[in-house]
């Protein structure tokens, strides 16, 4: 890589981590790795007590810079840090336990319609802490319809996904810091109305599922909610529809009953059945009331085809990244 590239990165890489140690290295590696774009990768290290400033401290590639927290501003602030700090014209979010596709960043700057996009979105794919596909989270095909499918719910997904403009992001302020679980929702939401969202229809992102999301965390997910809706009334009216779907309701309800809390789940699919007149979800409510041994309801959602073969998803990521010296970036 050249001197001028490392000073004028195509793609500014921001990666939040706390007490992420064991991982750090690969989703560096993942960022450092992307073919065909000039990278820089700006970790911020959100206070943690692990060793992770040490592992950071081993990886030797200029395009990488460390930014420390000495108290923590949560992941919000965090990503915000990274924004303010950006030198490229676009900026990529990866979280520190999600992978991409080394060729994720290209395909996203070579989608139709990304030189004129406020940000581009890819597809994605659930993965476990073994890397085996869970399920597939393809990308909406219809950028201009997803204004107002975003209301219905976070159409987009993780910011892994998201490719974004550094003027645009600075201009919407960021993340909001008083949002962690919806605030991504709530950016996307945001930026969305003052350009227009591209998609990248390839599967691009591992979004690894385990006990540690955020999003599993309903109850502090439903107070988001409810701020995010506050916050977004004005849009919602002018709409003339509300904040969350009814499939968004039913996910709602779905998490709280793979998690044990039938209770809850009644209460959500109960709320649906009202508000939609929905028998379905009648149903799903009086079985979470009754039991499900004696009110089968089967599986909340149908069962999707085989997954799919991607061969990113075997790479070594657990290795240190390699140093820099091509000019590919």
């Amino acid at each position: 890589m050249s001197t001028q590239d490392a000073r004028t990165p195509g793609v500014t890489v921001v990666i939040p981590t706390r007490d992420r140690a064991h991982l750090v290295a690969g989703v560096v590696a993942s960022a450092l790795d992307q073919r065909g774009v000039a990278v820089e990768v700006v970790v911020v290290d959100d206070a943690s007590t692990d060793e992770t400033p040490q592992r950071l401290e081993a990886i030797e590639d200029r395009r990488l810079r460390v930014l420390r927290n000495e108290v923590n501003l949560g992941v919000s602030g965090a990503r915000n840090r990274g924004i303010e700090a950006a030198r490229g014209p676009w900026v990529a979010f990866l979280d520190d336990d999600d992978l991409w596709a080394p060729g994720k960043l290209r395909a996203q700057l070579a989608a139709p319609g990304a030189t004129a996009a406020v940000l581009v979105y890819a597809g994605a794919v659930a993965v476990d802490a073994g890397r085996r596909i869970q399920r597939v989270l393809p990308a909406p095909t219809d950028g201009d319809a997803l204004r107002a499918d975003l209301l219905d719910g976070n159409r987009i997904g993780s910011p892994s996904c998201v490719l974004a403009r550094t003027d645009a992001l600075r201009r919407v302020g960021g993340f909001d810091p008083d949002l962690s679980i919806v605030a991504d929702w709530d950016l996307w939401l945001r930026l969305v109305e003052i350009g227009r969202p591209v998609p990248c229809p390839e599967l691009l992102v591992a979004y690894t599922e385990h006990e540690g999301n955020m999003h599993l965390d309903l109850d502090a997910m439903l107070r988001e909610y409810r701020v995010l809706r506050r916050k977004h009334r004005q849009l919602t009216a002018a709409a003339g529809r509300p904040l969350g779907s009814q499939l968004w309701w039913r996910w709602i309800a779905s998490a709280y009953r793979r998690k044990g809390q039938r209770g809850r789940a009644a209460m959500v699919y109960l709320a649906c059945a009202t508000r939609y007149r929905s028998r379905r979800d009648l149903r799903f409510a009086a079985g979470m009331a009754v039991g499900e041994r004696l009110l089968p309801l089967g599986p909340d959602w149908p069962a999707g085809g085989p997954p799919p073969r991607l061969d990113w998803l075997g790479a070594d990521h657990t290795r240190s990244p390699r140093s820099c010296s091509s000019s590919e970036g």
